[in-house]
């Protein structure tokens, strides 16, 4: 999970500008990536210089705006080490003041290796691109809250602990993810990977939600930020408690524009072979769906019988031994969203 620090900026926004990547169906970004990949090594020392080599030859803000995030994922490295040190020490303050103290501290240290070692955490990534687009003229926000993955922000209270960017694309904003975009730590082999995931750029607000929640919740981008309801529900905030305990999702669920999902919680208790039914919306077309379910050190694989009526795909499975169930669901053959299930 990528630490970050709190910047946080707050914006009036209005609901009816939100949208997502779909509205640049019709735009070819290979020349912006071939820029970005031409550009591929160049110094962060004067970030004006480098938005201008980004940016010069493009024409609309969204092709200067993929340029400089295809530029910042695929050349700057996650600090593991810096992650470390800031999750150990933050874990340790109790007093706001101790907290406050050292982000002013640790702020210091992120972009010193930001600019010396092209390395650094997700506020470092966020403030790149943020600070590139605004010499490009491109107005650029860094979004703070808390990022979910499969060790962090499980249950409990959670934790802020990650920082993104929205951007103001004509005259709609939009968002994206570039520490997440840029690769993977591998802890086993103690080294970051670098594998670009377009699924982080622009994303839909309703499939983004799912494992990123803005501090300030006019950031979801959904229309009815101040209405907390079912938290599946298309348009509409899940609460805190609600984005805590909801179902994990991965990069697959925005590949393949998951957006309502029920079981709504990652935890399901059931009886011995009750059926489980699960549901979830996409526009995307389906060949396969596979339960991938682990027990007493065990993993199976199951394909689904799924029903489609539209847009919403529809299975069932029942469990017929006592335990706790981990489910992981795979869409065309990729991990998209995990639940557990507990069987009494």
């Amino acid at each position: 999970m990528k630490a970050c620090l709190l910047v946080y900026f707050v914006v009036l926004v209005s609901a009816s500008l939100y949208a997502q990547l779909a509205d640049f169906r019709h735009v070819n970004f290979y020349r912006a990536d071939s820029v970005a990949d031409a550009c591929f090594g160049a110094s962060v020392t004067d970030l004006p210089a480098l938005s201008d080599k980004l940016t010069q030859s493009l024409t609309g803000d969204e092709e200067k705006f993929r340029a400089i995030y295809k530029w910042v994922c695929n050349n700057i490295e996650f600090d593991y080490e810096l992650f470390r040190i800031n999750r150990e020490k933050r874990d340790k303050f109790d007093a706001e003041d101790k907290l406050q103290a050292w982000n002013k501290k640790f702020t210091s240290v992120v972009f010193r290796h930001l600019i010396e070692d092209k390395k650094t955490v997700c506020t470092g990534y966020a403030w790149l691109v943020q600070q590139l687009a605004q010499h490009a003229g491109i107005t650029c926000m860094i979004v703070d809250g808390y990022g979910r993955n499969a060790t962090v922000n499980i249950r409990k209270s959670g934790k802020a602990n990650h920082s993104w960017n929205a951007v103001l694309l004509n005259k709609k904003w939009y968002l994206c993810d570039p520490t997440w975009a840029s690769g993977a730590y591998d802890a086993d082999r103690e080294m970051f990977i670098k594998k670009y995931d377009d699924s982080y750029f622009l994303s839909d607000p309703n499939v983004f939600i799912r494992n990123h929640y803005p501090i300030n919740t006019r950031w979801t981008l959904l229309e009815n930020e101040h209405k907390h309801s079912e938290a599946t529900a298309s348009g509409e905030v899940p609460t805190l408690h609600e984005f805590l305990n909801g179902p994990l999702i991965y990069a697959s669920a925005y590949r393949n524009n998951v957006t309502q999902l029920y079981p709504e919680t990652f935890d399901i208790e059931v009886s011995r072979n009750e059926r489980v039914n699960f549901r979830f919306t996409s526009d995307q077309v389906m060949n396969e769906i596979a339960l991938s379910i682990s027990y007493q050190g065990k993993t199976e694989s199951v394909d689904a019988k799924f029903v489609k009526n539209d847009s919403l795909y529809e299975f069932n499975h029942s469990f017929p031994e006592k335990g706790r169930h981990i489910v992981h669901v795979k869409l065309n053959n990729s991990y998209a969203f995990t639940y557990t299930v507990t069987v009494k």
